[in-house]
């Protein structure tokens, strides 16, 4: 007697492992990905940051593999490299070089930087062929000129967050189709700081993988 409740027991306390998504378009804990893409946004807005009528352009790649994962829902750690940012930019008066009796104007211009987001996070939501997620990033961007107006810095900071569409293919591969709201701003480091905020809309290609 004491035997057959000791197995009982037994068979009653043992954790099963968690069983693998079984889903075509579902992803299991180390799977890993390679995404391409790419964003534009027309305009800049007033919110966080007030500088306005700045257009923002940004590519980049990213690497990320899945953290956490059950039959709903998928959370990814994402690492983000950005070499094409572009920020067009008006005529502005250049306060670091203007004088009260030279006032200097910068003409318009679109200035390039190169930057990175090492801290990204993304959840899907499902394990459907189409998957909505929601998404958030933060990184660097050094410019080659003061960006967003003379006399701010070329050294800024970046965060954004936003959500969308993942389209997948028998594969496993992706499109993506998705919104992001993206801030800028240099956090005090230059003597002037109005910061941009753009709402972005981008599209992005992935390439999935097992983990090992």
């Amino acid at each position: 007697m004491f035997l057959l409740f000791s197995s009982t027991l037994l068979a009653q306390t043992t954790t099963t492992p968690p069983k693998p998504n079984t889903s075509l378009y579902a992803f299991d804990f180390g799977d890993q990905a390679i995404t391409v893409t790419a964003g534009f946004s027309p305009t800049s807005v007033r919110n966080i940051g007030v500088t306005t009528d700045r257009k923002l352009f940004k590519a980049g790649a990213g690497y990320s593999w899945v953290v956490v994962t059950n039959h709903k829902l998928t959370l990814r750690y994402v690492l983000g490299i950005s070499p094409l940012i572009f920020v067009t930019q008006p005529a502005a008066i250049d306060f670091k070089h203007s004088t009260p009796s030279n006032i200097i104007v910068r003409s318009a211009r679109t200035t390039y930087g190169f930057g990175g987001d090492p801290l990204g996070l993304r959840l899907n939501l499902g394990a459907r062929k189409i998957q909505p997620f929601v998404d958030t990033h933060a990184g660097l961007v050094i410019f080659t000129d003061d960006v967003p107006v003379p006399d701010s810095s070329q050294l800024n900071f970046m965060f954004s967050f936003g959500g969308g569409l993942e389209f997948f293919r028998e594969s496993r591969n992706s499109w993506t189709l998705g919104y992001r709201y993206h801030h800028i701003s240099n956090d005090e480091v230059g003597v002037r700081n109005p910061g941009i905020d753009n709402h972005m809309i981008y599209v992005s290609y992935t390439w999935a993988r097992k983990g090992r």
